[in-house]
This record gives structure tokens, C-alpha cells and sequence, in this order.
């Protein structure tokens, strides 16, 4: 339902909006206005449902395993793209040419690198961290599991 209430219109209102006289400017302006609202409340939607159990299919496909490691090379790629966008663009000592061609080269080579310093960081940064903390929590149950034991088996 919120796919359709979000990209209902799009198509529509991108092909015929400037043919489509039936589009008054208050109806222009509620659908520029309320869209991107309304897309973060069909994600918020999403996210609360698959939270509390009412998610289905989709709460399954999203919660698939695959999509962890993704996840975290996403999350160190977010973190380190805008260094990278920088360093290269302010160390261009040319003029660069603006065609299609040009930023889709940009594009996928400055994706390869991001995924690529993503990758290393979530292996030489996270990932030891993620083992410490599981080891830290295994401790921590097994205390407090010795506790509850110890605690089980004293009487007054």
C-alpha cells in the first residue's frame, strides 16, 4: 500500500506536468511537498511492522543473513566516501569534462575504491571489535549464569 500511495503518481506527474492542466498548482505543491514525507513514513511503516511481527515475507527477506556482512561494508563505505569524493576531486589539476560518459567512469571508480577501503576497514576495524564484543557477552552470560547457580543453591 505505501508503494503505491509513494510512486503512484510519480510516473504520471513526471511524464504530463507540464501537458496536464488537471494538476492545479495546490495539488502541484501538496505532491512536492508531502512525497518525501511520505516515503519516510512507509519506511517507518516497514521498520514497525517487521519490528513487531507483522512483516511476512518481507520482514524475511529483509532479515536475511546475507545482508549482514552488506550491511556492515555499507556502514564503513558511508564513512569513508566523503574523504574519498574530496581527496580526488580537489586534487584534480584539470578541467574536468561534463558528459555522461565522464561521471559514469567517475562514478564506478570512486565506487570501486569506497567499497574497497569499506571492505578493508570492516575487516581490520570492525571486525575485531564485533569478536571482542561477542566474547565480552559470552563472559558476561556465563557470570551470570554462575551467579543465579550460586545464588540458587544458597540458603537461610
Amino acid at each position: 500500500m505505501g508503494w503505491i500511495i509513494v510512486f503512484g503518481l510519480y510516473n504520471y506527474r513526471k511524464e504530463y506536468r507540464s501537458y496536464d492542466p488537471s494538476w492545479t498548482t495546490f495539488g502541484t505543491a501538496c505532491y512536492s511537498g508531502f512525497h518525501k514525507l511520505g516515503w519516510g513514513l512507509v519506511c517507518a511503516w516497514i521498520t514497525f511492522a517487521c519490528q513487531n511481527g507483522y512483516g511476512g515475507f518481507i520482514n524475511k527477506f529483509l532479515s536475511w543473513s546475507v545482508f549482514v556482512p552488506l550491511a556492515r561494508m555499507t556502514y564503513m563505505a558511508y564513512l569513508v566516501h566523503f574523504g574519498v569524493i574530496w581527496t580526488t576531486y580537489f586534487s584534480i589539476s584539470y578541467a574536468m569534462e561534463l558528459t555522461n560518459i565522464a561521471f559514469a567512469y567517475d562514478y564506478l571508480g570512486l565506487s570501486m575504491v569506497i567499497y574497497g577501503i569499506g571492505y578493508l576497514g570492516t575487516l581490520s576495524l570492525e571486525m575485531p571489535f564485533v569478536n571482542l564484543e561477542r566474547m565480552i557477552i559470552k563472559g558476561l552470560v556465563q557470570l551470570s549464569n554462575f551467579l543465579v547457580q550460586a545464588c540458587s543453591n544458597f540458603s537461610l
